[in-house]
């Protein structure tokens, strides 16, 4: 039955796509207080510095993973966070059940990192 002319339609009530939500911070990282900025999703944090937010080949390797003529995601990733960050990532995500760390969970977590890191 269609619905009476003028009357209201009911739209479709998408849930909201969540986003990161970041904050600026000065922390202890690999031995030297340095300015970043925390990026939190999903649950997980982690902190991105800004000199790693300031390397043009890191933008470069980024965007080449992300036209799909670098295919090495796990290590642009690990030179966004450093290697011991990046480890303890995968330990949050891991199941527990299978041992594995979810690829679609950790390459969602990673797509906000990347947003976050280079605003524009």
């Amino acid at each position: 039955m269609a619905a009476p002319k003028g009357a209201k339609v009911p739209q479709d009530h998408k849930k909201k796509e969540e986003t990161a939500k970041t904050e600026a911070v000065t922390r202890d990282f690999e031995g030297r207080v340095i300015t970043g900025i925390e990026v939190n999703y999903g649950g997980h944090t982690v902190f991105v510095p800004d000199e790693r937010r300031n390397d043009w080949e890191l933008v470069e390797d980024t965007g080449a993973m992300q036209a799909g003529r670098n295919s090495d995601v796990g290590g642009v990733f690990r030179r966004y966070l450093g290697n011991e960050q990046y480890e303890a990532l995968k330990e949050e995500f891991r199941d527990e059940e299978t041992g594995r760390v979810p690829r679609e969970e950790f390459i969602a977590f990673f797509g906000q990192v990347v947003q976050a890191a280079n605003p524009s």
